[in-house]
């Protein structure tokens, strides 16, 4: 073997030595302390089951790891990529950075293979890949079966991105695409026996048509959608039985809107073109306002009159009572507002108050 790589082995031996010392939680277990304490002839590194160094490495820093651990041997190598769980990777500087760790990754390829040396990971994070395509995307679902939670922040070369929510080995609880700009939607698979429960679309150009066509009815675990700052809803329509919060803020050129949501908590409407008629019809008069309990309306200009007092309406031949859980209010900053009605115990933030008639 030659030196340096004799030399690379102590680095990473003492590192991964240091690492355990630091845990007190394994200095308490006597797999650890008998490690210790016990000579290198009477007690190899072998003898650690493969969940223990994993354990130990998921608390060391890329730092510690990156480059000596990897060469301490094989197997220690292929417990490391599979320890780790987070993945974390950002594109700043025409550089690419794991963590606070820059990477030596020139092309896309060998990203999505370096990406592909972590099989295990469950919480994947990137930020302003630019030349991050659909089919990349695709390859790293694939190699990455138990991943759970995914961010893609500012990849503009994602367009109509291929998702496989039901992977091999998990389920992909929650997807973030905020400011892919190009996304024009999102093909679907595996959505049968999903888990979605979160859907981030912040900053995407999407339209009422394109996003009609996500099929979003379909999602029976979808709690959360964030529809935030997207220019090009003008006059969305949203139907699902399960979603509980769901923002339009800054969706500034938004002036009519068809909401089918029946389990609706938490309703964020600021800064967006509602006039009073379609905030009633739109929202108010639905099933979406049954368990509506905080809505935001601050800096919706166009609102003159609202009333959110409890009532009892005709819906599909049925009658429903709504507003009746409403308990917070912001009309902060709308510039036209004379008048809040509403008949029950409300927490109200407005700059405007002294307009008010409550």
């Amino acid at each position: 073997m030659k030196e340096e790589n004799v030399l690379k082995r102590q680095v990473g031996l003492q590192q991964f030595l240091d690492g355990i010392c630091s845990q007190s939680l394994f200095l308490q277990t006597d797999l650890a302390r008998s490690f210790l304490n016990l000579s290198k002839r009477d007690n190899p590194s072998y003898l650690i089951p493969d969940h223990v160094y994993s354990s130990i490495f998921r608390f060391l820093t890329l730092r510690d790891i990156f480059p000596h651990l990897l060469y301490v041997t094989k197997w220690w190598k292929t417990i490391i990529y599979n320890s780790f769980q987070n993945m974390h990777i950002a594109h700043v500087e025409d550089n690419l950075f794991f963590g606070h760790t820059p990477i030596n990754v020139d092309v896309i390829p060998e990203f999505v293979q370096f990406i592909s040396l972590f099989p295990r990971i469950t919480n994947l994070n990137m930020s302003r890949i630019n030349e991050l395509e659909d089919v990349h995307l695709e390859m790293i679902l694939t190699n990455c079966p138990l991943l759970e939670n995914i961010i893609i922040n500012n990849c503009n070369d994602l367009i109509y991105p291929k998702i496989k929510l039901n992977q091999e080995a998990g389920f992909v609880t929650s997807l973030s695409l905020p400011y892919c700009v190009s996304l024009q939607g999102i093909h679907w698979r595996n959505t049968m026996h999903e888990r979605l429960g979160k859907l981030d679309l912040t900053g995407t150009e999407l339209g009422d048509e394109q996003l009609e066509k996500l099929q979003l009815n379909q999602f029976q675990f979808l709690q959360e959608l964030n529809l935030s700052s997207m220019k090009n809803l003008k006059k969305p329509i949203v139907k699902n039985d399960f979603i509980k919060v769901i923002s339009f803020r800054h969706c500034t050129n938004l002036t009519d809107i068809a909401l089918d949501l029946p389990q609706l908590k938490e309703l964020n409407l600021g800064r967006t073109q509602l006039s009073d008629d379609t905030l009633r019809i739109g929202v108010i008069e639905t099933y979406s306002s049954v368990n509506l309990m905080k809505i935001w309306l601050d800096q919706c200009d166009h609102l003159v009159h609202v009333n959110l007092s409890k009532q009892s309406i005709q819906v599909d031949k049925y009658s429903i009572d709504i507003l009746h859980q409403l308990a917070y209010l912001n009309v902060q900053a709308c510039k036209r507002l004379e008048q809040v009605l509403t008949d029950q115990q409300v927490t109200i933030k407005s700059s405007l108050s002294y307009k008010l008639n409550i």
